[in-house]
């Protein structure tokens, strides 16, 4: 049966047929006045994102939708009259009653730009179209690009230019060209009285609880903020520096995932970020309207300036950083804005304008002022008393740092000015003495009551001094309670009363007193598993320090981490520095060092263009030349004429050619990092700029200033191809250049689009987009959640929610959900929400970033905010689950809170016993909170008791959520959208071919998107293209368990896409079975850690069907084979890997071989390495979603999105939850044979053993049958004084009749339920109830009444003629009796808990026992013993006794026989007793073996010999007449006696 559940996704674009130009606004209908936000159009912030950085995100999408909306800064008032709208470019005006005369339908009113909420009304209308109220409902309809409900906005501002823009593009390109020229292009946060200085100064939300105080009249923003410090994160989360918590899954995801507003969840970028504020990396922010850049602050850690937009940046209060390469700002100069508000000038203050403006010119870097005034030249002498009157004076004029730190200048003095430069550093600094309680409390001057020293006494020598030395005051004089300083979380600075978070411990920063807590403080002590622990010292530092490149322990050990992983295997040893040094064993390693063993003419260097090897050797006769071959081009020194220099010559040490372009060694060791300075000067030590290399004043002894314009060429390619050694041409794996799959091209908007996004419409919305209302074309904004106001300038108090989803599973993962993300308060009251829909098997690990507003401006911050998050089942529109997460840190303004939430495998219950009263509705628990109990309403229902009748207007096939400011919250089917849930998607019964299921795309960004679902086998936008089947067998290998399969894929510009798919191999099939719907090149299958390369081809041929052959010398085998050398086996990767090459050159038969660490190779044809990165440490083990028993291994057919999970199993364990077991004695049929049984296989098609089993069973049961009614003949008879033991053997006969039977019925019925042909459950359970527990009684009686024959003939034997044959035969009916009644009773555990179960994951049906108890296992087992042992050892030893008495009588009475002659009669005499007791116990003996010696069987794969010892069991069954009649005279003569009467008989009735 084909697992509809188990997708191949695929996104299926449609056509616009002319809607991509339309805009549909939402809530356009809002009346309310606590709406805050209306008309509003989306944004998918992630598409961008998603495609620029495919290659670094291969499986984590991020997802944002962004409203943009008119979001003023008052309250929206209540819709007006028509005659008061603000109207636009109406084309007409139409009720709808005169819309339906016309036959206008709703898809008509989509193609017309008609809002949202008016087409549900329209529809509304139709479908009741007595509705007069509706009937006079005005629509007007907007000429081309206006929209809106009256037709009042438009991007449209160019008609002449017959352009189509999405909005998805208005925003990009907006976004893209902003640009900020004007100081008032800042935004700020109101919500917090905060004085930042003069306009257009103001603070920013990021600057709140940042460490430092920003407000210059108080330190409003940072109180409150110490609770952070406090806070201390749960096992399973991770702690951001700055305080908040995390789940630690979402560590080191990238760059467009950061979940701590510090970004340090993402260390590792962060210091890449670091290297941003150098120049290194352009990080831009501003350009960037998303989610990771609007709700992060890169800058928290450093303590510096906060650009306002994400962006980072390195400019302090105190100082500026001059290089141009370490240099940088914010685009948006609000650190320059912010640094001219602090030295404004105050005239209220007592200092002069001339004195302040010298003072201003002579601190502060990169002035504004025209300070040329001061000094008539450009350097000149200034006397300070003649500007400034008093004998000190503070600047600025302001608190500098912290709200209390001032700078104080003496003017007593003469400087030397310099335009440009700093030419004077305050004498004194002053401070609040509460808040630096360890520094001098005298202070030497008397100015506003603070304590000023003097900053030599401080050694306080340059600006950044006094921030970094006052850092260690209070920031915030909090009153700290016992419970703050006994908290664990804290640390007490030494010699001091100030507490730290310890995570502030050796973090770079100094936040102690004299640095104590960077230098005394053993943070190793705590063994916190997220810092680094220095190998060569006693240091456990922040992890805010690893790989920031700056060597914190003393052997640069973290700075050695991963540190091949940043470049490609292709740029190892080509002759260009990528990687900065690092130490191993004492010596400076990078990735041109130790190259001796590796070929510089390779796959990846031949006639790319560089010279790899010295001698050019690659480049050798490669491009079309003058030369002859084996030559390279020259510009000789003489006649600076180009020349043909042998190959022999060249890389010899030996300078022959102008600029040393036949030896390029030396330049390449002197700048290797430098491509430009490559010209090296004759018999100089002295490399340049190839430019340079005709230049007399550089060349001073050479005299090479005179090259012609040809030579000057030639030179100048041949040198600059060493720009190709840093980005090689050929820098990604291949396998053959004319396969290698052609890159995807980005479309984009080009810049002649840019004439529509000019300055004006850039500017004026700072954090938003211009729109166009009415005729006039009146410009406004559209803002995102974060910000509101006519220019988008106010920064919004919200809560910024990242969310991301996993599904665990049963068997099946697969599950399409509507997620409801409430924000609410105490009073459960609904703030804001957002609703999407989650597929649990496409993009399952998108992370979805969220804004939630508060209702009023500014919040409540007395009352406790929560958000629910509600899941219902999308299609059947029914609850599923819900969550619970708390907003904490009420004073922050902005809440960042992170979560992973796990959606169960079923849908919760409602509570039996509830606390609470839920009259609408059932009592629930949240998920993430089972101890916490809510009311779940149902629809058109709410409140806490869920007593609130709620008034919806959704449509009848949706669910009413909740309403929030009078409007319907609904929850529509899959094929609805719409705010009421009345319209319909794209999707219809045939959109998805092949039974696969058609999923709209979200419709606020796109009506016309749409993605197919597809079952296994199937893919294609349509699912419309079978899969390709690939099927794995196994030779010279043992069939595994489970394989997980690589398929690789070549790129041109990237490294191979990488898909794995993980099996399980179902017992009863000894191959592989795989469906794969993307193309390959590679196949690598994985058992455990060792790997096999079982295809590889350059071209990718679509097959329906493969079959491959997986056998042992397709192994590639681990490095650690090829070296000999142990010391260098512990060598890092770097060193390492340059000895590759040498594995394929010494190894012919090589194919392939890993590290297990970070390549995978394979060996060419010439015998090259030919290596890529390989996931190695990628598991598809199940997340959170295993329920598989007994030690079953979890494992999902695919790392990410799995559309199943399977439990393989351990030894002695079986079924689909490894819930069965093969242990202890007496194995059932079904788990020996059940597996090899294949459902839906016709007989004939079955596996050899099942038909030899039934082969075997018809032979038994005829050979059986036959031998009981010969039997049961020969003992049916008694006669007159023989002893009891024919009636054991009568009995016995008339068993084996029944056991036989017995056995065919049950392999009988195993088969038929195996091949589903019998499924009545009813049936199958009395089935396996009777029929097993009558086939175990009945081998019970049989072998204690074999042991009972064995019994009776050794009294006969050792007793003689005082054997007592009355006695005997009346003791066989109590002995039969017993050992019945025994039997029964001593098994009467078995029906009771004996039934039939149905695994539906594999569809089989097992009759199994499963006691409750360890203690009924115990009693099952020893009963098992017991009924095996003691039959099985008298019949042992009654056969040696029997010997052993008869001989000791015979030798008594014969003593002059010899012992073995008598030994030898007695066995003649007595060989029927003998016999048949040795038979019993032959036949038992390998059941006893393979019982107790194997202790289980590990595998139903391996059953042969199970099933052998089991069939061996039921021959005792068959051979009874063999057993007990045959070795007997009397009984033979019984035998025929009985035949010939029989016979007799058979005569007279014919």
């Amino acid at each position: 049966m084909v697992n509809f559940f188990i997708y191949t996704l695929n996104i299926l674009f449609l056509f616009c047929n002319g809607l991509c130009d339309r805009f549909h606004p939402y809530y356009m209908d809002q009346t309310d006045q606590h709406d805050l936000q209306y008309d509003c159009l989306y944004y998918r912030a992630s598409d961008n994102i998603r495609e620029q950085y495919k290659q670094m995100y291969t499986s984590k999408k991020p997802y944002q939708i962004i409203p943009y909306c008119i979001r003023p800064k008052v309250d929206i008032e209540n819709v007006k009259e028509d005659n008061l709208i603000d109207v636009g470019d109406i084309s007409s005006i139409l009720t709808f009653a005169s819309l339906r005369e016309k036959q206008i339908t709703t898809w008509d009113l989509l193609k017309w730009s008609a809002a949202i909420d008016l087409i549900e009304f329209y529809d509304e209308y139709l479908t009741l179209p007595s509705n007069d109220s509706l009937a006079w409902t005005k629509f007007y309809n907007c000429s081309e690009f206006w929209f809106g409900s009256y037709c009042q906005y438009t991007f449209k501002t160019y008609p002449r230019y017959n352009l189509s823009l999405s909005f998805d593009t208005i925003v990009g390109e907006t976004f893209r060209h902003k640009i900020f020229l004007k100081p008032t292009s800042m935004t700020c946060y109101i919500h917090l009285k905060c004085n930042r200085g003069p306009a257009p100064a103001c603070l920013d939300w990021r600057e709140i609880c940042d460490g430092k105080v920003d407000c210059f009249d108080s330190d409003i923003d940072e109180i409150g903020c110490f609770l952070l410090e406090l806070n201390e994160c749960q096992e399973n989360e991770f702690r951001c520096h700055m305080g908040l918590c995390i789940p630690e899954e979402f560590l080191l995801e990238g760059l467009h995932f950061a979940d701590c507003l510090d970004f340090t969840d993402e260390y590792e970028l962060w210091n890449r970020l670091t290297l941003a504020k150098a120049g290194f990396l352009d990080i831009s922010c501003g350009n960037d309207p998303g989610f990771w850049c609007e709700e992060s602050d890169s800058t928290r850690h450093s303590r510096s300036f906060v650009c306002g937009d994400g962006s980072p940046t390195n400019q302090a209060l105190l100082y500026a950083i001059k290089d141009w390469v370490t240099f940088r700002s914010c685009k948006n100069e609000r650190d320059r804005i912010l640094k001219q508000a602090l030295f404004s000038f105050d005239d209220r203050a007592d200092l002069s304008y001339d004195c302040w403006l010298l003072l201003y010119c002579s601190t502060v870097e990169y002035i504004d002022l025209d300070c040329s005034i001061l000094c008539e030249d450009t350097e000149c002498l200034i006397n300070v008393t003649d500007k400034c009157s008093t004998d000190y004076v503070i600047f600025p004029q302001r608190a500098i740092f912290q709200g209390h730190i001032r700078l104080v200048y003496q003017t007593n003095k003469t400087i030397i000015f310099t335009d440009g430069k700093i030419s004077m550093f305050p004498d004194y600094v002053c401070y609040n003495e509460r808040k630096c309680p360890f520094l001098p409390s005298i202070s030497l001057l008397n100015i506003n009551g603070t304590t000023c020293r003097s900053t030599e006494e401080f050694h306080l020598h340059q600006f950044s001094d006094i921030q970094r030395f006052f850092q260690a005051c209070f920031t915030v004089l909090d009153t700290f309670n016992s419970l703050e300083q006994n908290s664990t979380a804290l640390i007490q600075c030494p010699g001091t009363t100030k507490y730290i978070s310890k995570h502030r411990i050796l973090d770079s920063h100094q936040d102690c007193y004299q640095n104590t807590d960077e230098t005394t403080i053993d943070a190793c002590v705590w063994k916190d598993k997220y810092r680094f622990k220095c190998l060569s010292e006693n240091k456990c530092m922040s992890f805010i320090l690893v790989r920031n490149i700056f060597y914190d322990c003393f052997d640069g050990a973290d700075e050695q981490i991963n540190t091949l992983r940043s470049i490609q295997y292709s740029k190892v040893c080509n002759g260009y520095e990528h990687l900065s040094p690092v130490v191993i064993h004492g010596l400076n390693e990078t990735d041109e060092t130790h190259c001796q063993h590796w070929p510089c003419n390779n796959m990846y260097t031949r006639c790319d263009g560089a010279w790899n090897c010295l001698n050019g050797a690659d480049e050798l006769n490669c491009e079309p030349i003058q030369c002859p071959l084996n030559t390279h081009e020259c510009v000789s020194f003489t006649g600076k004429e180009i020349t043909c220099l042998p190959i022999e010559l060249a890389g010899n040490g030996i300078v022959d050619c102008l600029g040393a372009t036949d030896e390029r060694e030396f330049c390449r060791k002197l700048q290797p990092t430098n491509v430009a300075q490559r010209y090296k000067c004759l018999n100089e030590s002295l490399c340049m700029p190839v430019l340079d290399g005709c230049r007399v004043d550089l060349c001073f002894y050479s005299k090479e200033m005179i090259c012609s314009n040809q030579a000057i060429e030639t030179m100048i390619r041949l040198l600059n191809a060493d720009e190709k050694l840093r980005k090689p041409q050929r820098e990604y794996f291949f396998i053959d250049s004319s396969s290698l799959m052609t890159a995807r091209e980005n479309l984009t908007v080009g810049s002649s689009l840019l004439h529509l996004f000019g300055t004006t419409r850039i500017e004026l919305c700072i954090r938003g987009v211009l729109i166009y209302t009415r005729k006039n074309l009146s410009m406004t904004c559209l803002c995102p959640p974060s910000y509101y106001g006519n220019r988008c300038q106010y920064q919004s108090q919200r809560v910024s929610l990242t969310i991301q989803l996993t599904q665990i599973c049963n068997s099946l993962c697969t599950g399409i959900y509507a997620m409801i993300v409430s924000l609410i308060d105490e009073d459960h009251i609904i703030h804001d929400y957002e609703q999407f829909t989650y597929i649990s098997t496409y993009e399952c690990q998108k992370k979805f970033f969220i804004y939630l507003l508060y209702r009023i401006r500014s919040k409540n911050a007395t009352k406790i905010y929560h958000i629910q998050i509600d899941a219902y089942h999308k299609i059947n529109v029914t609850y599923y689950s819900s969550w619970i997460l708390p907003v904490n840190f009420s004073f922050l303004p902005v809440n960042r809170v992170a979560a992973n939430l796990y959606i169960p495998a079923n849908s919760v219950v409602h509570m039996a016993n509830c606390s609470k009263s839920c009259v609408h509705g059932q009592c629930m628990t949240y998920i993430n909170q089972p101890n916490q109990q809510f009311c779940h309403c149902l629809s058109n229902w709410s409140g806490v008791n869920c007593t609130i009748p709620l008034s919806c207007n959704c449509h009848q096939d949706s669910h009413c959520y909740e309403k929030k400011n009078n409007r319907s919250i609904c929850i529509c089917p899959l094929n609805k959208y719409g705010q009421r849930c009345r319209l319909f998607t794209i999707c219809h019964n045939d959109t998805c071919q092949n039974g696969g299921q058609c999923i709209s795309d979200d419709q606020r960004i796109s009506r016309n998107q749409l993605i197919c679902l597809c079952p296994q086998g199937f893919f294609g936008i349509h699912c419309q293209w079978p899969s390709s089947k690939i099927e794995i067998t196994f030779k010279q290998l043992e069939i595994p368990r489970s394989l997980r399969i690589h398929f690789l894929a070549v790129e041109k510009h990237g490294d191979p896409l990488h898909t794995i798919i993980s099996t399980k191999i179902p017992f009863d099939r000894d191959f592989a079975e795989i469906y794969i719907s993307v193309s390959f090149h590679l196949i690598i299958t994985q058992l455990s850690t060792e790997y096999y390369l079982i295809y590889i081809n350059s071209h990718y041929n679509y097959s329906s069907l493969r079959t491959l052959s997986m056998t042992s010398k397709q192994q590639c085998l681990h490095t650690n084979n090829f070296f000999h050398n142990e010391t260098i086996r512990t060598y890092p990767l770097l060193y390492r890997v340059k000895y590759y090459h040498l594995f394929c050159r010494n190894h012919s038969q090589l194919k392939c071989f890993h590290d297990n660490e970070e390549y995978m190779c394979l060996c060419n044809e010439e015998r090259f390495a030919n290596c890529f990165p390989f996931n190695f440490q990628n598991k598809s083990t199940c997340k959170k979603t295993t329920d598989c028993l007994n030690g079953g291994q979890c494992f999902s057919e695919r790392p990410y999105c799995p559309h199943s999970v399977s439990c393989v199993c351990t030894d002695c364990f079986y079924g689909s939850k490894c819930q069965f077991t093969s242990k202890g004695f007496g194995l059932s049929l079904d788990m020996i044979l059940g597996y090899h049984i294949r459902p839906k296989v016709s007989i004939p098609q079955q596996p050899i053993i099942v038909k030899t089993s039934i082969g075997l069973t018809v032979l038994m049961f005829i050979f059986g049958i036959v031998n009981s009614i010969l039997s049961i003949i020969t003992f049916r008879k008694r006669k007159a004084g023989e002893p009891g033991c024919r009636q054991y053997l009568l009995a016995i006969s008339i068993i084996s009749l029944f056991i036989i039977i017995l056995f065919s019925i049950k392999l009988l019925m195993l088969i038929l339920s195996q091949l589903s042909i019998i499924v009545n459950m009813i049936v199958l359970k009395i089935s396996c109830i009777s029929i097993d527990c009558l086939l175990r009684l009945c081998l019970i009686i049989a072998d204690w009444f074999a042991a009972s024959v064995s019994i009776e003939r050794l009294l006969t034997i050792t007793l003689g003629i005082k054997f007592n044959k009355e006695k005997s035969r009346n003791a066989v009916k109590w002995t039969i009796s017993s050992i019945i009644l025994v039997g029964i009773l001593s098994i009467l555990h078995d029906p009771i808990y004996r039934t039939i179960i149905y695994d539906n994951d594999e569809d089989r049906r097992w009759c199994i026992v499963q006691y409750p108890s360890a203690a009924l296992e115990i009693y099952n087992s020893v009963i098992n013993i017991i009924h095996f042992f003691v039959p099985f050892g008298i019949n042992f030893l009654v056969g040696l006794l029997i010997i052993f008495f008869a001989a000791r009588t015979r030798s008594a009475a014969h003593p002059d026989q010899t012992y073995s002659q008598v030994l030898k009669q007695q066995f003649s005499e007595y060989k029927h007793l003998i016999m048949s007791s040795l038979s019993l116990v032959l036949l038992a003996t390998p059941r006893l073996v393979i019982s107790f010696t194997s202790g289980c069987m590990k595998s139903p794969r391996n059953s042969s010999l199970y099933l052998a010892g089991y069939f061996i069991s039921f021959i005792p069954s068959c051979l009874t007449f063999f057993t007990f009649i045959l070795p007997s005279k009397l009984y033979m003569e019984n035998f025929t006696t009985a035949t010939k009467r029989i016979t007799v008989l058979f005569k007279r009735k014919q």
